[in-house]
């Protein structure tokens, strides 16, 4: 009778240390703590361009999440971030910063078009910097991205329909026109002699229309 009791104590023994063994290895390797899941990260990469001229601006920096890289010889980026909306920040020497939201949820591209800052102090013979117009256009109001170099000017247009590269030359106190090209068509922004640093006006004209003059007015 002992000898049964005995024994039935030492095989229940033996069945709880194997039972309690199951239960720590079960858990994940006998009381080591497991570590926390490490998220997973995307690349998020681009370009930084200039509005204007469409070309890649160096040295801009791309900041998000107390994170900084800034752009190649190209105006390329590229960071490792993780899943979810990030508000990024693009900045550069010489133009105005940009601040947008972003979703990665996965390898996102994102490009980045800054605008070059207003001379400061704004003249009349240098028309670089945003202009925002307003007119009588159908596609009213719009935005004018330009640079100019000497008489040289470059740009982008764009309003609430479509978008396009502009073209023109400037040479001080006379009219000047600035072409805008859509690919399919174009626009013609002829304007009036520049009496003011910050505004521009003048007429749109497009074929599409009959080259009829919508008057415009544009400010920085």
């Amino acid at each position: 009778m002992i000898t049964q009791i005995g024994r039935f104590i030492a095989w229940t023994g033996v069945a709880v240390v194997l039972i309690a063994g199951s239960g720590c290895g079960g858990g994940g390797g006998g009381g080591v703590t497991d570590p926390s899941p490490v998220s997973t990260l995307f690349t998020l990469s681009g370009t930084v361009n200039d509005i204007a001229t469409a070309r890649g601006i160096p040295g801009a920096s791309v900041s998000v999440a107390g994170l900084t890289t800034t752009t190649d010889s190209a105006g390329k980026y590229s960071l490792r971030l993780p899943t979810g909306n990030h508000s990024v920040t693009f900045a550069a020497s010489g133009y105005s910063s940009a601040i947008v939201t972003i979703m990665v949820a996965g390898d996102t591209t994102y490009r980045s078009n800054l605008a070059v800052d207003t001379p400061n102090p704004p003249t009349t013979s240098n028309l670089t910097g945003t202009w925002s117009g307003t007119g009588s256009y159908p596609t009213a109001p719009f935005r004018l991205f330009l640079a100019q170099s000497g008489n040289t000017i470059v740009g982008y247009y764009e309003d609430q329909h479509d978008g396009g590269r502009v073209t023109g030359t400037f040479g001080g106190s006379e009219f000047f026109t600035l072409v805008v090209d859509f690919g399919d068509g174009s626009l013609r922004l002829e304007c009036n002699p520049i009496t003011s640093p910050r505004q521009i006006q003048g007429v749109q004209r497009t074929s599409a229309l009959g080259n009829r003059p919508y008057p415009f007015t544009m400010t920085r």
